[in-house]
């Protein structure tokens, strides 16, 4: 609590500055994604935007031994990460949360996160989900197995899990600098973050970038939502797009960032072919949330987060 504290009295030295704290952004190898971490090296913090799957725990927990903390010196966490921040409920986003709680990190995940897979048709979603990240691991040359994935339905109880949850708007306690922008459509409860003073935006599973081309993910849960936040996005200034599946993309050599969502839009548009269709099909839709997803009442429609006028370059490592 006293270093969440603290981290606040820091930002508020910073925004009565005008000059935003530097960031570095570290760009790791997960098991089946890439992991971001955001390094604050005048404040000797890190922020981990998802957790990944549940071994990529030891992955984060080494290269932050390794390659951050020595130049901090000594009073760093135990394993050098500060916040980490779950944007939904799939295994290679959320997976890991619980042995950063167990290790006393503090975590923040999705409103809603516990919804997704709720009863015994959401514990049915879960296995699929987690049979397609085996196989998705397979299929990258990883170790396969459900013990690389595997992660215990309800998080544990624990005074490191915030209180606070993951909602439009919210400035994330401690790194303001970073804003949650909800974008259902993968999932209803689904959040992107977005770095106002670079304008850059981890889109969680928003969007794949494979070849080349950006494409709708895997399982889109709701496809309305999910077209509205398309459009929402597009007044949303992106300079740099941090992606879990498909990396860092300089969102001007792609084309712009409308380009970018056209793209995604015409792909999601078009039909597939009847085998994608009937694998979609088979794979989404066992859990209850596009059931209970209400577009009255849960569709974001706020404003979107102001951004600086001049955005500082962004450091990648």
């Amino acid at each position: 609590m006293y270093r969440r504290q603290a981290a606040r009295g820091r930002w508020r030295r910073w925004a009565s500055a005008a000059t935003p704290p530097e960031v570095r952004i570290h760009v790791l190898d997960g098991y089946i994604s890439q992991l971001y971490v955001c390094e604050y090296p005048t404040r000797r913090e890190t922020v981990l935007l998802d957790a990944g799957c549940a071994c990529d725990y030891d992955t984060v927990r080494r290269y932050v031994a390794d390659a951050i903390a020595p130049a901090w010196g000594e009073g760093v966490a135990a394993n050098g990460v500060s916040l980490v921040l779950s944007t939904h409920a799939h295994c290679d986003h959320v997976g890991a949360v619980h042995r950063h709680l167990h290790a006393g990190t503090p975590c923040m995940v999705a409103d809603r996160y516990e919804e997704f897979y709720a009863g015994v048709r959401g514990s049915v979603q879960r296995c699929i989900d987690n049979a397609l990240a085996v196989f998705v691991a397979r299929r990258l040359g990883k170790p396969a197995g459900f013990r690389h994935v595997w992660y215990p339905k309800q998080l544990p109880e624990s005074p490191h899990l915030s209180a606070a949850r993951l909602t439009d708007g919210l400035r994330v306690p401690g790194f303001e600098d970073w804003v949650a922008v909800h974008i259902p459509g993968h999932t209803g409860h689904m959040h992107a973050l977005y770095h106002t003073p670079s304008h850059t935006l981890y889109a969680a599973d928003l969007m794949i970038h494979r070849k080349g081309q950006f494409w709708a993910p895997v399982g889109v849960e709701l496809p309305e939502a999910y077209r509205h936040t398309l459009r929402r996005l597009r007044a949303l200034p992106v300079r740099t797009l941090l992606l879990p599946h498909g990396g860092v993309v300089d969102v001007a050599a792609a084309g712009g960032w409308p380009a970018v969502l056209d793209g995604v839009a015409r792909h999601a548009a078009a039909p597939g072919s009847s085998w994608m269709q009937a694998v979609d099909a088979a794979l989404i839709g066992w859990g209850r949330e596009h059931v209970r997803f209400d577009p009255a009442a849960q569709l974001p429609r706020g404003p979107l987060p102001l951004s600086a006028a001049v955005p500082q370059p962004v450091v990648l490592v």
